[in-house]
């Protein structure tokens, strides 16, 4: 318990520092990479670009990889499943930003939206990375992580952990194809209609996994 409690407090001393020098460092990555992150000098959502948001949660997600690195791999022994943490969290995040052209401001559609839009919600629409980000999170802790977790058991089968890993890998990338699905489906992907229809093919590739799981927990192992 004092451990978890360490690395907790770790984990904040980084992130005060983090937050204090966002600004420059963020700055520093313009430079370098030759891209656009925020829009403002402020640090609200409304303020980065999409592309500007996979790069703020990769900082704040490396952070979070590193302290976690010392309780799931030091304390437990368990490499593998923080693997797993790393595509789970990362992989996604790594992916749009290769996918930059489709991941950015120019899908911002309010089409059918009728009003101005008020919240968090209604103006991140577009190929917002955010709202993409958790849903192959979901994904991710449905199959990937279990998938590197069962790797560490030398009592189970290593096809079994690679089936798993790699079904959780692919349907993670699936949903991060928005814009090849918007081509087959009748309803707009840009919008919050084409967001909710997302999360609808999320939780049922999560449920497949899921089902997948206990099968070959339950038959082959």
């Amino acid at each position: 318990m004092s451990s978890i409690v360490l690395y907790v407090f770790l984990a904040m001393i980084i992130g005060v520092v983090f937050y204090h020098f966002e600004d420059k460092i963020l700055s520093f990555i313009e430079k370098t990479l030759n891209v656009k992150i925020k829009r403002g000098n402020c640090k609200s959502l409304d303020c980065y670009t999409y592309f500007g948001l996979n790069i703020l949660l990769s900082l704040i997600l490396i952070i979070f990889l590193f302290c976690l690195y010392f309780p799931v791999v030091i304390d437990t022994n368990n490499f593998p499943v923080f693997v797993g943490f790393i595509f789970m969290f990362l992989y996604p995040l790594i992916f749009m930003m290769i996918r930059k052209n489709t991941f950015n401001e120019n899908t911002i559609s309010y089409a059918g939206l009728g009003h101005s839009p008020c919240n968090m919600l209604e103006k991140c629409t577009g190929y917002c990375p955010i709202w993409y980000w958790l849903l192959s999170l979901i994904i991710g802790g449905s199959a990937t992580v279990w998938g590197f977790s069962m790797l560490n058991f030398p009592e189970i089968p290593l096809y079994a952990g690679l089936i798993i890993l790699f079904s959780g890998l692919i349907s993670q990338t699936v949903i991060l194809f928005p814009d090849i699905i918007d081509k087959f489906v009748s309803v707009d992907m840009k919008t919050i209609k084409g967001l909710k229809l997302m999360l609808i093919i999320t939780v049922l590739l999560s449920i497949i996994l899921i089902a997948l799981r206990v099968i070959i927990i339950t038959f082959l192992i």
